[in-house]
């Protein structure tokens, strides 16, 4: 039987989110210099409060007051406001604005239940994403200075531009959101895991097929030393690092044209 702190913590994580949504919808969509404000309001450091007051915070706050009963409820919440803000989206926008998104193009190939299978499945990444998030922006800064690796934008990776598609409404709209949100999170990860390989270990593998494989993700992964050989990773540490720059070999911050040959070489890749 569900408990008493479920319920409250359902109800006050669906306010919360419904609360912040009609919030932010309101105050980019009505009044003097809407769209102005909209603007502001789509990229950082907006894009991450979102994030924090209607996820994180729900999460936080229900599971420190009622346990896991808690933090089970604010899932919930969360999950009927996204749904019931999703309606009333739906119906504001005229007929012709409507089931016009991805959703509906996916459905007719592969079957609209397993798109919304497949949606569902999804969210349970949300969060291991939000937790990916909180280290970018808590560990990393540290890390960063620490080993004097160059700064990531994140104006960069976040930042809200796919509401302005005409057609997205509703669940599509929500879920073109969420998805160019984590896009900018996987790919920040994927920066800094880059400046993190390519410092400690640049070593190629003995196994070939691997190192195709992770080229796509690691660039650089030609110019590591030879496989199983301290003395080619030590001589690439040395070549690569001995100007001062930290960075992964072909980030842009670097000034040697590393990072210019990086870009030909993984583009030329890519066309054969």
């Amino acid at each position: 039987m569900l408990t008493f702190a479920f319920w409250l913590s359902l109800g006050a994580s669906m306010v919360v989110v419904l609360l912040t949504a009609l919030g932010i919808q309101l105050a980019s969509g009505v009044g003097l210099y809407a769209k102005k404000r909209g603007e502001r309001l789509s990229k950082q450091p907006w894009v991450d409060v979102y994030v924090m007051v209607m996820l994180l915070a729900p999460w936080a706050g229900c599971a420190i007051v009622a346990g896991w009963w808690g933090l089970l409820g604010s899932f919930g919440g969360q999950a009927i406001a996204a749904a019931a803000w999703s309606v009333m989206h739906i119906y504001s926008h005229p007929k012709r604005d409507r089931g016009r998104g991805p959703t509906r193009a996916l459905g007719k190939r592969v079957g609209r239940t397993r798109v919304w299978g497949a949606m569902g499945l999804s969210v349970v990444m949300l969060p291991i994403l939000v937790a990916m998030r909180v280290m970018q922006m808590t560990v990393w800064p540290l890390f960063r200075r620490l080993m004097r690796l160059p700064a990531e934008n994140g104006a960069v990776y976040f930042s809200f531009t796919r509401h302005a598609a005409t057609g997205l409404v509703g669940v599509e709209l929500v879920w073109a959101l969420y998805c160019e949100w984590a896009m900018g999170v996987w790919s920040m990860s994927g920066q800094i895991v880059r400046h993190c390989a390519s410092m400690w270990c640049p070593m190629r593998f003995a196994d070939e097929s691997k190192n195709c494989a992770f080229s796509v993700d690691f660039p650089d992964v030609e110019r590591w030393g030879e496989a199983n050989s301290l003395s080619g990773t030590e001589r690439v540490i040395d070549q690569m690092y001995g100007g001062g720059s930290t960075a992964w070999f072909g980030h842009a911050s670097r000034d040697t044209g590393v990072a210019e040959s990086g870009v030909r070489d993984e583009a030329s890749k890519q066309a054969a």
